[in-house]
């Protein structure tokens, strides 16, 4: 059970001529075996409000309490309050919550315990729910309730049968217990979707689909699509980190909230062995630029759909210039561009040369010219002596 009304203590509860023992509680004096074997100060009850747990005790004629919460075996430290109630949060994540209450000046114990109940199954099944009431009505109805976004009324049980709203069959439910006055509530789940997770519970008014008793549904489902993000440019032979980002799906929220998920990361479609985390590091080496990586979610043993991938891109810093850090295209390109500059120089420089080289030609051209026309012989004793 989740949780119950109860009185602490046991056994006993009259004197040696059988006449029964009296306490005294605040104002009231009720028999000792109303109690147990000792007069208990205080009486508590719990209350389940979407995963938390509302532990409340009476009388309230006392200044001061102090309480002890213990969550499965480990005990908390001593904390005074000055109300008369305290609420213990995410009560999902253990088997059972106890809690010890004195009074200001007492150090008599009032102890409760909250036992956590809690199934679990998948989208599509079905499952059947139970629990103890403490007491089935002779008279009236005991009704059975859902509590997730909004608290309803699923079915009513009489001595005379079963409704469902206002039929005597339903698609979704069908009340197993028989007979029908028994304490022992079990009812069946069928096709299970998202909406059918949270709390039920049952009694004979709608404040008892709160208090005590009553089971938790929780609806696995496989965790969101993640989102790999990152700095994704980054200095080569530096570390940069990647993270996958997804959130469980369950339901209730106030179980899906307390989900840790492990990770599966991928290279180039390839598994990275022993890679698990979140959010592993990476060092970025030359040959990193032609990776891809992508991550999948797990919430036990449902994985989500593959991230789309992402590419790191190493920065470098230009040899040439010095300047500034960039990837390997705009490396390229910068390399391109300065070699480009570079042969345009010599180019200009070649076209200069051959400018001089031409007039020079143009030079001995007109002069070889004037040689033929005024001193013809002279021409032809160069010519004879070139050997031509």
């Amino acid at each position: 059970m989740l949780g119950e009304r109860r009185r602490v203590g046991g056994g006993g509860g009259y004197n040696s001529k059988g006449s029964p023992e009296w306490c005294k509680t605040g104002s009231k004096s009720l028999p000792r075996n109303y109690f147990g074997s000792s007069c208990q100060t205080l009486y508590i009850s719990t209350k389940f409000v979407f995963g938390n747990v509302i532990f409340s005790w009476q009388p309230l004629d006392y200044s001061a309490y102090y309480v002890q919460i213990t969550r499965d075996t480990t005990s908390d430290t001593w904390v005074r309050v000055n109300s008369t109630h305290y609420t213990v949060g995410d009560v999902l994540l253990f088997d059972s919550i106890s809690i010890n209450v004195r009074t200001s000046g007492s150090a008599d114990n009032n102890i409760m315990t909250y036992n956590v109940s809690k199934v679990q199954t998948q989208i599509g099944n079905t499952m059947n729910l139970s629990w103890t009431a403490p007491f089935f009505p002779l008279a009236g109805q005991y009704l059975v309730y859902h509590t997730h976004r909004e608290n309803r009324t699923i079915l009513s049980v009489s001595r005379h049968g079963v409704r469902y709203g206002g039929d005597t069959t339903s698609a979704k439910y069908t009340y197993l217990t028989r007979p029908f006055l028994s304490t022992n509530i079990m009812f069946e789940i069928r096709n299970i979707t998202l909406d059918d997770a949270g709390y039920y519970n049952g009694g004979h008014s709608a404040d008892d689909a709160w208090w005590g008793g009553g089971v938790v549904l929780v609806v696995s489902d496989k965790p969101s699509k993640p989102k790999v993000t990152g700095d994704l440019n980054v200095e080569v032979n530096r570390y940069t980190s990647l993270t996958c980002s997804s959130q469980s799906t369950s339901a209730p929220d106030y179980y899906s909230r307390l989900v840790t998920l492990s990770y599966t990361w991928f290279v180039n479609e390839t598994k990275i062995d022993r890679e698990t985390t979140e959010t592993p590091r990476l060092y970025v080496a030359k040959d990193i630029r032609y990776n891809r990586y992508s991550c999948t979610a797990t919430e036990e043993d449902m994985e989500s759909d593959r991230s789309d991938p992402v590419q790191i891109n190493p920065l470098y810093t230009s040899t040439l210039t010095g300047q500034r850090k960039m990837n390997i295209q705009e490396l390229e390109i910068e390399n391109l561009r300065l070699e480009n500059a570079k042969l345009q120089k010599e180019i200009k420089k070649l076209e200069v040369e051959t400018e001089v080289l031409q007039s020079k030609k143009n030079f001995y051209d007109v002069k070889l010219q004037v040689i033929r026309n005024e001193h013809p012989e002279v021409l032809a004793q160069m010519l004879k002596d070139n050997g031509c």
